[in-house]
């Protein structure tokens, strides 16, 4: 997501980034991703940091907060 953008983004929005796959080489520290649901909860991934050169592992850290039940199902209930 960009600076000042809402998640979920606004319908029709000409930047809202709508897609099913985000490429690990385009995630820095800092960078949100906002996830949503067809059930209504919404999430936004934060990138908080990244294994160092010499780590054992490769591995990110995220914080991901969850509302759920934010936005209509589309259901009709």
């Amino acid at each position: 997501m960009r600076p000042g953008s809402s998640c979920p983004p606004e319908p029709g929005a000409a930047d809202d980034g709508e897609s099913r796959t985000v490429h690990l080489k385009k995630l820095s520290q800092g960078r949100q991703v906002c996830v949503t649901r067809s059930t209504g909860h919404i999430g936004l991934v934060t990138v908080r940091g990244f294994s160092s050169e010499d780590s054992p592992s490769t591995y990110m850290t995220l914080d991901l907060p969850v509302r759920h039940n934010a936005v209509g199902s589309g259901s009709g209930n």
